[in-house]
């Protein structure tokens, strides 16, 4: 189900697939491009609100009551952008080894919010790219009409 939410983006309602955790995502209105997930909102804001302080995917899941896929499908955007970055890597050992089998082993990354990441306003870019992309669709309108223009008075003088 689709709701108008203002004139440049609007509101999908849906559910996870356990059914039970609605999810809602903003997209542009015309194009159905992603800004941000409700979880990932959350998962900005909880950076921000520790900034300075790191925490692995695993932490942060559990500090919001949220998936660890939810968390690792946001810090992974926020690290691409620039707006996250792991601080330190470490390796835990979730079972010894024996004489015939190596030790199971897992990396765990620790995150940290930039200081573009403090500043970054996920609702401020979605207006931001709106209103680029409306003046580009005006730009090219005119355009347009300007050759139309141009063609008609060339047809007319002859």
């Amino acid at each position: 189900m689709w709701d108008k939410f203002s004139n440049h983006i609007k509101i999908k309602y849906g559910t996870k697939l356990s059914g039970t955790i609605p999810l809602i995502i903003i997209e542009f209105l015309n194009k159905g491009e992603k800004i941000m997930t409700v979880n990932s909102e959350r998962v900005l804001n909880f950076l921000k609100e520790h900034f300075g302080e790191e925490f692995s995917k695993q932490e942060i899941a559990d500090a919001l009551g949220i998936s660890l896929s939810a968390v690792i499908g946001s810090i992974n955007p926020l690290e691409k952008n620039g707006y996250s970055h792991i601080t330190r890597e470490e390796t835990v050992v979730l079972e010894e080894g024996t004489e015939t089998r190596k030790p199971k082993t897992k990396v765990v990354k620790y995150h940290t919010l930039t200081e573009a990441g403090l500043a970054y306003d996920p609702v401020a870019e979605a207006a931001r790219k709106a209103e680029e992309k409306a003046a580009e669709k005006e730009r090219k309108a005119a355009e347009k009409a300007a050759k139309k223009a141009a063609k008609e008075a060339s047809i007319d003088s002859f």
